[in-house]
């Protein structure tokens, strides 16, 4: 390692001292890609600010199956919550948030998943030139690489797509792989679960179309056992001796500096117990995150002028959509009880301390099904109808939602099975407690993650004082619209069919949760059961939106010298976990960042 990349507060002084062309705040997931890309031109001088520490070599961080570790941890999450939630009967949500280098991308479920193309082409549709699906794909592939056998592009562990998919990375920083081991009892919910759906399986899902059932593919490395590929791990260490890439951790940034001109000159920062500036001659960039990125807009007097003046902050430029348009899946589940002489333990991973390989493998299964599959007709039209009446959608976002919930090629729910017991009511809370220590129990358990991917709910952030260390509040907007509600209810009860199919019947003692005195075939039963057993998917976006707070090159509007680079550019919601968008996003940003500001060609 080079002790000239990391700073930290006993170095400050000698971080201050140098004179950068980018200052990027935030080293998580997109900061730290953004950043090794910008220092590929060796005359260009990036400095990186992150409020959290260095985790290398943390086994809570690489060994998946310390993943629960890591969260409700001061260590590592910043522990924010939420506001309550209406929609969830008043329920306060843990929003957990990465406070390390790397972010997000060391705490979370490690999912690779790609949207619908459909997803990513309303981005352009809004008015965003240059964000479509065959315009996005292409950095989906730098950023990743798919796990092969003996270099062949076949690939390696459980695989259900027949045929090799086509649309994976090979040479990317992100290593993905596909679970080595499968459950036995689960091969049985494939054929109930295919039996159930009757949507064929998918070539290739990776390639824009979703549906259907297919493999769970994880960013772990699996060359040696089992480690975490995050955006430290891809994109910081192989470039720690890069002369020009420069870290601080340990250090808070608080407010953007502007001139007069309405130009970011650089941005405030907290460290060593004292309040420091520090200037950037091209650009400062915001990679704080869909909480944090609007949260310093607005602590540096840009927002809604109200708010603003309640929290006591002058304002500078007057952007009321900073911090609102936030997007979140809402993840409610099902889970059953098992014969354990049908199902042994050793077929099933139980929860993070029971695993002693893999703890990702336990969610081995992902699918997305049309909603007009699982509702009658007359169903489908009067959920349209109540679509048609959402006041929190744009018009051609509505329109979207409308055509995807007629379209019976169009995944309008996700699923994700687990071999353990999910406790959302308790997780709701920790997250850290969401998958149950069963034990010491007498049965195995298989559960059924539901979500919805065009999710019609919006919520908000916004500062609360203007203290830059008060937390901020966080409004998830869970089941605000109630077409939300429906969709989950459809999902659990397709979930429920699945279970009663022969295949799997003979193994399952009893449904636990919900309790088998619910009906899921009862819309207000099921309603009942999922505003009280639902909670966030981490998939928080859309704070700093495209179109809405910075252009189509992810400028902010009215100021110049500065940009967001993270999930809060995402206008809209998409399907499934955004990780790997969030990637594909910053490395089309880095793209656009160099094409603006004519860097040389010269590279590492």
């Amino acid at each position: 390692m080079s002790i000239n990349t990391l700073y930290g507060p006993e170095t400050l002084s000698q971080f201050l001292a140098i004179n950068f062309d980018y200052i990027i705040v935030g080293g998580g997931t997109a900061g730290l890609l953004l950043a090794a890309r910008l220092t590929e031109n060796p005359n260009i001088q990036v400095g990186v600010i992150e409020a959290g520490r260095l985790k290398k070599d943390d086994l809570n961080v690489d060994d998946p199956a310390r993943l629960a570790r890591t969260l409700y941890n001061p260590e590592y999450d910043w522990l924010y919550r939420s506001t309550p939630q209406t929609g969830t009967n008043d329920k306060v949500h843990h929003v957990a948030r990465g406070k390390l280098l790397g972010g997000s991308s060391g705490i979370n479920y490690m999912a690779y998943c790609r949207p619908a193309a459909e997803d990513i082409d309303l981005w352009e549709t809004l008015g965003n030139k240059g964000w479509s699906w065959k315009e996005l794909m292409p950095y989906y592939l730098k950023s990743q690489s798919l796990e092969t056998v003996n270099g062949m592009k076949a690939p390696r562990g459980q695989t259900l797509c027949r045929d090799v998919p086509q649309s994976h990375g090979h040479r990317g920083p992100i290593l993905t792989s596909y679970p080595r081991r499968r459950a036995l009892f689960e091969k049985r919910v494939i054929r109930a679960f295919d039996e159930t759906s009757n949507i064929p399986r998918p070539k290739d899902p990776w390639s824009g179309r979703p549906l259907g059932l297919y493999d769970h593919l994880s960013t772990i490395r699996r060359d040696d056992g089992a480690t975490r590929s995050y955006a430290a791990s891809a994109f910081l260490y192989p470039n720690f001796r890069r002369e020009n890439l420069k870290v601080l951790t340990e250090a808070t940034v608080c407010k953007v500096l502007l001139d007069k001109q309405f130009k970011a000159e650089g941005v405030e920062l907290f460290c060593a117990g004292t309040m420091h500036r520090i200037f950037a001659s091209r650009e400062a960039i915001l990679s704080a995150g869909p909480v944090q990125s609007p949260r310093l807009l607005e602590l540096s007097g840009i927002g809604n002028p109200k708010l603003l003046r309640r929290a006591d902050i002058d304002c500078v430029l007057p952007l009321s959509d900073v911090g609102e348009n936030l997007c979140e899946h809402p993840m409610t589940s099902i889970t059953y009880a098992l014969d354990e002489t049908k199902s042994s333990r050793d077929n099933l991973h139980l929860c993070q301390e029971a695993c002693d390989d893999d703890t990702s493998d336990g969610v081995s299964l992902m699918a997305f099904l049309p909603y007009s599959s699982l509702v009658s007709p007359k169903e489908l039209e009067e959920t349209v109808s109540k679509v048609t009446q959402s006041t929190q959608l744009l018009e051609q976002e509505r329109d979207s939602v409308i055509a995807r919930l007629r379209d019976p090629g169009s995944g309008a729910l996700q699923f994700n099975g687990i071999t353990a017991m999910v406790d959302i009511g308790v997780g709701h809370a920790d997250q850290s407690k969401l998958i149950a220590d069963t034990s010491g129990h007498e049965n195995t358990y298989y559960s059924f993650h539901v979500t919805t991917t065009s999710t019609l709910s919006r919520g908000s952030t916004h500062v609360a004082s203007s203290d830059p260390f008060a937390a901020p509040a966080i409004d998830l907007g869970l089941l605000r619209d109630p077409t939300d509600v429906d969709l989950l209810c459809a999902g659990l009860e397709f979930a429920d069919k699945v279970f009663s199919s022969s295949h799997v019947s003979d193994q399952v003692v009893t449904r636990v949760i919900p309790s088998p005195d619910v009906d899921l075939g009862d819309r207000e039963q099921g309603c009942r059961f999922v505003r009280d057993w639902t909670t966030s998917f981490n998939h928080l976006l859309g704070t700093c939106a495209m179109g809405r707070v910075v252009d189509e090159r992810l400028r902010v509007k009215g100021i110049s010298g500065l940009r967001v680079v993270d999930a809060s550019v995402i206008p809209t919601q998409i399907s499934g976990n955004i990780m790997a968008t969030v990637y594909a996003v910053a490395e089309k940003a880095a793209d656009l960042i160099k094409e603006d500001c004519d860097l040389s060609t010269e590279y590492y």
